[in-house]
């Protein structure tokens, strides 16, 4: 018997730039846990600067756990992501349940979710850091670095706590 109160979600974070390897990663990982490719989901959170806000991203998410928690959720971009959509995020991970557009929490039952980004918190990048001349870009990099570090440590409480 399962308690409601145990968090069954995983969360787990991938960094670099090669964007080709981690999705191909989580495809096999799709596939050892359910045996196929169907149930994976990818929300690339950058595309919605074409049509819609960001916020709309995260609730693509949220829609894709309210009809089936039971999936590989890969979120892409996270680096790019405003501060709402990341709250949201730490909100889920900290809490196992996401909020929908209707405003209703969504479990997030057994899901697999896959945060990606080219680095958070890393120095790993810093020959491109290197390259920019421009004192407020560097500026920008480390507050968005910062804010990017709370949400891995949220990432780091939770895989603790299973």
């Amino acid at each position: 018997m399962l308690r409601k109160d145990k968090k069954q979600e995983t969360w787990l974070s991938f960094q670099g730039l090669d964007i080709k390897a981690k999705q191909e990663i989580v495809r096999e990982l799709v596939k050892i846990v359910f045996g196929s490719y169907s149930n994976y989901v990818a929300v690339n959170l950058l595309s919605s600067f074409s049509s819609t806000t960001r916020e709309d991203s995260v609730q693509r998410f949220a829609q894709e756990v309210t009809a089936n928690p039971h999936r590989v959720f890969f979120i892409q971009d996270l680096e790019h992501t405003d501060y709402c959509s990341k709250t949201c995020i730490k909100m889920a991970i900290k809490r196992g349940r996401i909020g929908n557009a209707d405003g209703e929490e969504v479990s997030l039952c057994d899901a697999i979710v896959i945060l990606s980004s080219e680095s958070i918190g890393s120095r790993t990048c810093s020959s491109f850091t290197k390259q920019k001349s421009d004192e407020s870009m560097a500026e920008k990099d480390e507050s968005i670095n910062d804010q990017d570090r709370g949400l891995l440590e949220n990432v780091d409480r939770c895989s603790l706590k299973i």
